[in-house]
C-alpha cells in the first residue's frame, strides 16, 4: 500500500480536506474522500488491477487526488455546491430506530415521511440511503414511501477502521428531506 495524499482547499468561504488513498486487499482501489469540518461530503473510488504498484500506483494517486482538488477548487463537485432549499410543504420525518449514531451490522431502518401542515402522508417518495467512509467503497441503498408515506430498508453497515456517515435522504416533487448520521468503527 502507498503513502497517501492531504490537501486543504478553499471554495467560496468554506476549506474541504480533501484525502486520496491506496485501499490495496483483494478488491484493490484508489479512494479520494473530500470533508468538511469531518464530514464525509464526496467520494471517488477506482478500482486498479493487479499487480500495480511502486512509482506507477503513486501517478495514478496523484492524479486522482490533483483531479479532485481542482474539480473542488472550481466548484464542480456536486455535494459541495450551495443547495436551495426546496419550495413545497415542510415534512416531519421519522426513522427507527433514530440513531443518534449507527454501528456495523445488519440494519433495518423504518422511515415515515408526512406534510407537517395537511398531517398527510408523503406518497411514493424516492428513499435514497448512502453510506460512505474512509476506505469503504459507498453503498447505496434505496426505496419508496408507501401509500402511508412509510418504507423500510433493510441495508448493512460494513466494519469502518474510523468514522463514516449514513446519509438519509427522501425526494418527492413537493421537496427534499436530508439528514446525516454518524457512523461508528466497530468495537
Amino acid at each position: 500500500m502507498q503513502t497517501g495524499f492531504n490537501s486543504d482547499v478553499a471554495f467560496g468561504d468554506a476549506t474541504f480536506h480533501v484525502q486520496t488513498e491506496d485501499q490495496g486487499g483483494k478488491e484493490p482501489s484508489i479512494v479520494t474522500l473530500v470533508y468538511r469540518s469531518g464530514k464525509i461530503l464526496y467520494s471517488r473510488r477506482t478500482p486498479y488491477p493487479t499487480p500495480l504498484a511502486g512509482e506507477r500506483l503513486r501517478e495514478l494517486m496523484h492524479q486522482q487526488h490533483r483531479d479532485v482538488v481542482e474539480g473542488v477548487r472550481r466548484g464542480e463537485i456536486e455535494p459541495l455546491r450551495p443547495r436551495v432549499a426546496p419550495q413545497g410543504p415542510a415534512w416531519e420525518v421519522r426513522v427507527e430506530p433514530a440513531g443518534p449514531s449507527f454501528t456495523p451490522g445488519s440494519l433495518s431502518l423504518q422511515i415515515q415521511v408526512q406534510s407537517k401542515n395537511a398531517s398527510r402522508p408523503v406518497v411514493d417518495g424516492k428513499v435514497w440511503i448512502k453510506i460512505v467512509g474512509p476506505c469503504i467503497p459507498p453503498r447505496i441503498y434505496s426505496g419508496r414511501t408507501d401509500p402511508h408515506g412509510c418504507c423500510t430498508v433493510e441495508l448493512l453497515i460494513p466494519p469502518l477502521r474510523s468514522h463514516g456517515e449514513l446519509e438519509l435522504v427522501v425526494e418527492h416533487p413537493e421537496g427534499r428531506f436530508e439528514k446525516h448520521f454518524p457512523l461508528q468503527p466497530a468495537g
